[in-house]
């Protein structure tokens, strides 16, 4: 995952990433697998490992629909009911 670092990006939300960088990387690199691991304990170890790539996948597959260069971004999603985008203006 990519935080800025640029000291120039020291306002708003790239301010808040910056000073909550080290909650963010433990959650990411500690508390989620920590979390998912836990979930599964009652499992066997095979359905157990299945579920844990499952859960990975989905959450990869979010932050690589939502998620480029640093920043969250804006992409139409199509339905067969409904058409909808995320409104977003890079404020």
């Amino acid at each position: 995952m990519q935080l800025l670092t640029d000291d120039q990006m020291y306002y708003g939300i790239y301010r808040i990433s910056n000073e909550k960088r080290a909650e963010v990387e433990t959650f990411i690199q500690k508390t989620l697998p920590d979390q998912v691991r836990n979930a599964c304990t009652d499992l066997t170890p095979e359905i157990a490992r299945e579920h844990r790539s499952f859960i990975f996948s989905h959450i990869h597959s979010f932050f690589s629909r939502y998620y480029e260069k640093g920043d969250f971004m804006p992409l139409r999603r199509y339905s067969a009911r409904q058409k909808y985008a995320i409104p977003y203006n890079s404020e």
